[in-house]
């Protein structure tokens, strides 16, 4: 048995790379997982490897997307039990060099995403009153500075600090909001 047997999870950015390495971790605790992404080949082809598992296309920006993602997920499944924020992008930039196109896409993605996922999750599972986790894949440079990442680094800062606003505001609710910092990973969005 795995420590996460009939949990419901939600994984963005998914599709490949350290999203998909996170659904297949799951599904091997025991958790049936929904998978989003906008990559939706690859979405596919990495949920169809998966028990358990279904891909659904989500561009994190949408408002509308989410609800209709986490609507579905509790039509489907009952409620969600664990929302892991992991889609971003990067911009290796110096300050500089970084239009204010690029620097909005950037947030867009990578912090607002990130605030639309907690906020859809999170009032479904307060409606639910059953609580669960949101996990918010930041990283080193939401820890420190870290040159040519003016855009990348801001929004990761930025998730470090809706995490510990959300885990004081929903922990009384019995969610728990953490983030977690990676160094470099070699994945596709890195090479």
């Amino acid at each position: 048995m795995g420590r996460l047997d009939g949990k419901i999870a939600i994984i963005t950015g998914a599709a490949r790379g350290q999203g998909a390495e996170e659904a297949r971790l799951f599904v091997a605790e025991g958790a049936t997982v929904v998978l989003t992404d906008v990559l939706d080949e690859d979405g596919e082809r990495t949920a169809a490897g998966l028990d358990r598992a279904e891909y659904l296309h989500l561009d994190v920006r949408s408002e509308p997307g989410w609800q209709q993602i986490v609507d579905g997920t509790v039509a489907r499944h009952g409620r969600v039990d664990i929302l892991v924020n992991n889609a971003a992008i990067d911009l290796d930039r110096r300050f500089e060099a970084t239009s204010l196109e690029e620097f909005e896409r950037v947030v867009s993605i990578n912090q607002t995403g990130v605030f639309l996922g907690m906020r859809t999750v999170a009032s479904a599972m307060i409606a639910g009153g059953h609580g669960g986790s949101i996990i918010n894949i930041s990283s080193v440079a939401g820890l420190e500075a870290v040159r040519g990442r003016a855009a990348y680094g801001a929004t990761k800062w930025a998730v470090r600090g809706m995490t510990k606003v959300a885990a004081l505001e929903w922990g009384k609710r019995g969610i728990r909001v953490n983030s977690v910092h990676p160094g470099l990973i070699e994945t596709p969005m890195t090479a």
